[in-house]
């Protein structure tokens, strides 16, 4: 969990100094707004809601890098015309080859592979990726996901590295400090100021997708590694787990079992089904036939949802559990 702490503070940095640079938003706002649009997203949202939304951000990044590369080129007369241009740039400190920065691999191979791997192999490490396991239904989709990510990963990854390759083409004086130094981190930037509005709107959202994804993905790992960290310190003894329905069932059952690993001596109550029994979970309220859709069935049952949380409360308030995990369910 420690370790966690830096890693959540240097995306805020990151994003927050990206957007102070690109729309002069204040450093202190940017932080700010994303701590409670981050709060607003896993608190009403959950561990579902994460899932669903990367998936759909995923389809909105996967059409803004597409739609940004085509208007960048375009803004520079074409793809053939930006390689041309990007042919008679010249930089002896860097390489004194003519027209080395149009070529395919650049002015250093190496340099670019050491990126390529750190970018490609350097992600399954990010502890966020842990809970991305938790949405695989079965075997099958295990070979499905493989063959979707690999593609979202060569057009993202792709298109980022072709992107950046342009970028010696917008040296302007917006990407330098008062020392005359450049400020990378102004590059792209700069890059996207020439193009319209519309897609300039299409970039902020791809940059808060991605980023809300990783920080909500980071909220959802860093408390179950601060819950585990007490687990196995035998602090929390007495559990609840609440699910309202199959999925749920299925999750708590799982949570269920990987306690009882940690700590075999922990007592674990809450409502769920048939799963969670069998994972061992002591049934307080059977919920295999909780699960309702719509306004309607949700107003034919109230009174057993009344009935039910009244129950609950008093059983909490007499047996005191440690901690309650709740498994979306409104």
């Amino acid at each position: 969990f420690v370790f966690l702490i830096p890693y959540t503070a240097s995306l805020y940095n990151g994003l927050s100094s990206l957007f102070n640079i690109a729309f002069e938003v204040p450093y202190w706002a940017c932080i700010l707004v994303m701590a409670i649009l981050t709060g607003v997203y896993v608190v009403f949202g959950g561990y579902m809601a994460t899932a669903i939304n990367d998936f759909i951000q995923g389809i909105i990044m996967l059409v803004g890098i597409v739609a940004v590369i085509a208007a960048v080129l375009n803004s520079q007369g074409g793809f053939m015309e930006a390689l041309n241009k990007l042919g008679q740039v010249s930089d002896p400190a860097t390489s004194p080859t003519p027209g080395i920065f149009a070529s395919f691999f650049g002015t250093d191979l190496g340099s670019l592979i050491g990126v390529v791997v750190l970018t490609s192999l350097g992600t399954m490490g990010l502890p966020q990726m842990v809970h991305k396991f938790y949405a695989i239904k079965d075997e099958r989709s295990i070979k499905t996901g493989t063959i979707i990510s690999t593609f979202f990963a060569i057009v993202i990854s792709g298109g980022c590295y072709f992107l950046g390759g342009f970028g010696r083409l917008f040296d302007t004086p917006a990407i330098y400090d008062a020392n005359g130094k450049i400020v990378y981190d102004a590059i792209v930037p700069s890059m996207l100021s020439t193009l319209p509005d519309i897609l300039i709107g299409i970039v902020i959202v791809l940059v808060l997708s991605a980023s809300m994804s990783t920080l909500s993905s980071l909220v959802l790992t860093s408390s179950s590694t601060l819950t585990l960290d007490l687990i196995k310190g035998n602090i929390m003894k007495k559990i609840w787990i609440m699910a309202g329905e199959s999925s749920g069932d299925l999750y708590g059952a799982h949570i269920a079992t990987e306690l009882k690993k940690l700590n075999p001596d922990c007592d674990i109550k809450g409502m769920g089904g048939v799963k969670m029994k069998e994972a061992g979970v002591n049934i307080l309220v059977d919920s295999s036939e909780l699960g309702v859709i719509g306004i309607v069935e949700v107003l034919e049952n109230i009174f057993k949802f009344i009935k039910i949380m009244l129950f609950l409360t008093r059983e909490a308030i007499k047996q005191k559990p440690d901690a309650v995990i709740l498994i979306d369910y409104p």
